[in-house]
């Protein structure tokens, strides 16, 4: 073999092992690309966007013109290698050198170091191959439908079923909602109210209900002077109305139409001013609700449980605060709620749900077999605590401090600290 013929082969072999890394590094570039930014980009009008756009959303055409363009001229420089070993070293150590020589150097120079790149720089890498790869996703076409023809027909005969996966998972978002956070992007609030949405339907109306128990309500029957000082003492908008006892609810007054309807100086007919109580069951997941509530424009809903008896009731303010947290007015007090003392103590109302007092130490507590500050007191000593009986639960001692009855009206809560 000649000088000229010598360089020509090299050329040609350099060239393939550079046509090889283009193809493995434009696979990684594209696979990894960020197509949420590579939309508003696209929106945005920017240069290429919509070209990378474009041959993404065409996945099997895309990895069949990207595999078969690498193979091609993998084959061919080994091909071309091997025929050049031969001739400088004979057959036999000739077809030894080019097997080694070329395995560490499509390894290094046409996947690794490629990929490596492609991966640190998949957006510019993406923009600079989008258009010689759709020319070739063109002039590959007849050859790659017929590749996929085989290789769908072999999959599907072996019972492989194409899932279609969405854009993001829940998961990925709630990590680009810390990855926010942590790079300030997102303040705190922001953060909890995202989490909050993402979090709506795993959480049903019971777990933010206001039980039975706690339901302010007026009995129908009741004579009107007491109605109406129950009424003018109250903070609610919304009040059910029950016959003789609260597992009869007629209905939902609204406080507004009540103080219209004294206005006029007449009598005053609850049956006529009060709107049809609206029921749903316990099970049932917040998101769905607050959609619901939208749909129907009701703001309240009474909560059954599976036998049809009265669980509790939910407002859509309650809804609302699991997004944008607590929303204190004239009438709230949080210190009943929560009182948190200079050890690191807080003095809590027995009230106080298990998901308010989570998101207040910043743990996750499990809801399954109560759903207070006092249930879980409850369960977890087996007995009603007497003033002083306390629990260690998840981290944390839980102190009954006020007891009335058979109610627990104020639980300390300390963290255990480790020794």
């Amino acid at each position: 073999m000649d000088d000229l013929s010598l360089l020509l082969h090299i050329a040609a072999l350099v060239l393939l092992i550079l046509c090889s890394g283009f193809f493995s590094g434009s696979e990684t570039a594209l696979m990894t690309l960020n197509k949420l930014k590579l939309k508003h980009q696209s929106k945005e009008g920017r240069k290429g966007a919509k070209i990378v756009e474009s041959i993404i959303k065409r996945p099997d055409s895309l990895i069949g013109t990207i595999l078969l363009g690498n193979n091609l001229v993998n084959v061919a420089s080994s091909a071309l290698a091997t025929s050049l070993a031969i001739s400088l070293w004979g057959s036999e150590l000739g077809l030894l050198y080019a097997t080694i020589l070329m395995t560490l150097v499509l390894l290094i120079f046409a996947e690794v170091t490629p990929k490596t790149f492609a991966a640190y720089h998949s957006e510019g890498v993406s923009y600079m191959v989008a258009r010689p790869l759709k020319l070739l996703m063109v002039l590959l076409k007849p050859f790659v439908l017929f590749v996929t023809f085989f290789s769908n027909g072999i999959i599907k005969f072996m019972g492989i079923k194409k899932i279609k996966s969405d854009v993001l998972t829940e998961d990925e978002l709630k990590t680009m909602i810390l990855l926010g956070e942590e790079a300030g992007f997102l303040g705190s609030k922001k953060k909890e109210m995202l989490h909050g949405i993402l979090d709506l339907r795993d959480i049903s109306v019971k777990d933010v209900m206001v039980p039975r128990t706690d339901i302010f309500a007026i009995d129908i029957e009741s004579p009107m002077d007491e109605i109406k000082e129950k009424i003018l003492s109250t903070p609610y908008s919304r009040i059910p109305v029950f016959r003789k006892n609260i597992e009869k609810i007629e209905g939902v007054l609204l406080v507004n139409d009540f103080l219209r309807a004294m206005a006029t100086g007449a009598k005053i007919n609850l049956e006529e001013i009060i709107t049809p109580p609206y029921f749903i069951p316990e099970s049932k997941d917040i998101q769905e609700q607050l959609t619901d509530f939208q749909k129907k424009r009701v703001h309240l809903a009474i909560i059954l449980d599976e036998f049809g008896g009265i669980e509790g009731l939910v407002s859509m303010e309650d809804l609302l605060e699991e997004i944008v947290g607590e929303i204190w007015d004239e009438s709230d007090s949080r210190e009943r709620w929560i009182v948190k003392h200079r050890d690191g103590s807080m003095t809590v109302d027995g009230k106080l749900t298990i998901r308010d007092l989570g998101k207040e130490l910043e743990v996750d507590l499990p809801e399954d077999e109560f759903n207070t500050v006092a249930g879980l007191l409850l369960h977890g000593l087996g007995t009603i605590p007497s003033g002083g009986d306390s629990l260690e639960y998840m981290g944390f001692q839980f102190t009954a401090v006020k007891v009335e009855g058979q109610a627990v009206k104020k639980v300390r809560v300390k963290k255990i600290t480790e020794l």
